[in-house]
């Protein structure tokens, strides 16, 4: 009896140690046959079969166009006012604003732009839609005005020539309204538009 007891206790105390390194033994196969599939189903990049002498000429043209795009871009970069120079970028608003009122724009506002989505107007039935975001460092500034469309074409044709880059990211035009006695002017737009300096 006493002999039987032991083998009961041998025979439990083996399943009971042995059943989970069992099934880590198992776990561990599957995850070696998972990582040779994938091992199987790779490929070794194939051997270049263009001349070496090309492939340095591809790269020194890639690098000529690099050095091309980084000239256009620096000569872009001089153009633009330095965002970090409140002095400078105050001064490009005073130009802004100063253009604006040679092109015949009567400004209602100019400020910093806070809205970053478009308000649609009653009249126009659209629902407000969310304006583009680019992320950017650049400076930019709300301005609504009334004009006629001539002068908005001459104040935006002008902008290319103030001392900085300025560039209307988005615009509104809608006709300007008088009152509700007179509620428009015929040849008078509202314009709201965004600028970035």
């Amino acid at each position: 009896m006493i002999v039987a007891c032991v083998i009961l206790v041998s025979v439990l105390y083996g399943f009971v140690r042995l059943r989970p390194a069992r099934l880590q033994i198992v776990s561990l196969a599957k995850t070696t046959e998972a990582a040779e599939a994938r091992l199987a189903k790779m490929q070794s990049p194939k051997e270049p079969t263009s001349d070496p002498g090309t492939l340095e000429n591809g790269l020194r043209e890639v690098e000529k166009t690099l050095a091309r795009e980084q000239a256009q871009l620096d000569v872009l970069e001089k153009g633009l006012v330095a965002p970090d120079d409140p002095v400078a970028v105050y001064r490009l608003q005073v130009e802004v604003s100063e253009w604006a009122k040679r092109c015949g724009l009567h400004i209602l506002e100019h400020g910093e732009d806070t809205q970053r989505a478009r308000v649609a107007s009653p009249n126009d039935g659209l629902p407000a839609t969310p304006a583009p975001i680019i992320p950017s460092t650049r400076p930019r500034r709300r301005l609504r005005a009334e004009t006629s469309y001539e002068d908005f074409r001459q104040f935006l044709r002008g902008l290319k020539d103030l001392s900085h880059n300025v560039t209307v990211v988005e615009y509104l035009l809608e006709p300007a309204k008088v009152s509700d006695a007179e509620p428009f002017y015929e040849d008078r737009l509202a314009v709201s538009m965004t600028l970035t300096l």
